[in-house]
């Protein structure tokens, strides 16, 4: 979609939201690509919703989402959140989406909370950056969160890589290999990078070719081809980006497990660090 189109979808979302919604929730974010100034055609449109206090049995949450599912589909993607865990004490598991909405978000409608938010501690980040990184792994490979990712990866037979609801193999790949890298730049570095640029000065910063050249070829990659469909023209690039993707992981969780920190997408385990 066009920055125009986005800008009238946000639009839509937070008026219907805020006719049907406005006396349970605070406001409400658009964050991601969209709020970066870096959302593509294929993009969509990442919104959350901040209530105070959070709806104790999550339904609130739960039905708004499914409306705006049920309204437009794949465009919006949603999230809620409660004003109870915008501090350094909030679980792991929202500390990246803490890090979105205070740095690079837009207020769309409500009382702006981003003064709020202060950021977990750095053993929090690490697992929250590690895990989208770690499940886009997992979905590539059919691995569920009950079972350990094995060690080492087997190389990736793009061919076998279905039709997925996030798109096709060559985006499924450019977005793993994105989100491993972020998580990577994070661990080693401490730099949480939300915006592709971001993340491409700090790897170059890093003077590692190996992770520079990645980035590159994963946003290229996503900038060139179509999100959905067959793309046996462009099948050499991803299975060269798909065979990164073994290492990138393993060095992941190497570096996780310097730090003394488990996988947080094994959900054994995640549960245990919560």
């Amino acid at each position: 979609m066009a920055a125009e189109d986005f800008r009238k979808l946000a639009d839509r979302v937070t008026e219907e939201t805020r006719s049907r919604w406005e006396a349970s929730w605070v406001a409400l974010y658009a964050y991601g690509g969209f709020a970066r100034n870096e959302m593509d055609e294929w993009s969509d449109l990442d919104v959350c919703l901040v209530w105070d206090p959070s709806p104790g049995d999550l339904g609130a949450w739960r039905a708004w989402a499914i409306w705006v599912k049920g309204k437009f589909g794949a465009r919006v993607d949603t999230i809620g959140l409660g004003t109870e865990i915008l501090g350094e004490d909030s679980p792991w598991d929202v500390g990246f989406l803490l890090y979105a909405l205070k740095h690079s978000s837009g207020l769309l409608h409500g009382s702006d909370i981003r003064d709020r938010i202060v950021l977990p501690r750095r053993r929090k980040l690490c697992l929250s950056a590690s895990y989208a990184a770690l499940v886009s792994v997992r979905r590539l490979y059919g691995i569920t969160r009950q079972e350990p990712l094995p060690a080492p990866l087997p190389r990736i037979d793009v061919r076998l890589l279905g039709e997925h609801p996030a798109g096709n193999a060559a985006w499924q790949v450019a977005s793993a290999v994105t989100q491993l890298l972020r998580a990577i730049a994070y661990v080693e570095t401490g730099a949480l990078c939300g915006a592709r640029a971001d993340l491409q000065r700090v790897l170059q910063d890093c003077a590692d070719a190996a992770l520079t050249s990645a980035c590159a070829e994963a946003i290229a990659l996503r900038r060139r081809v179509p999100r959905f469909g067959a793309l046996p023209e462009t099948l050499p690039a991803v299975e060269m980006l798909a065979a990164r993707v073994p290492g990138f992981c393993a060095r992941l969780l190497q570096d996780l497990a310097a730090d003394g920190l488990p996988d947080p997408s094994h959900e054994p385990r995640a549960q245990a660090v919560a």
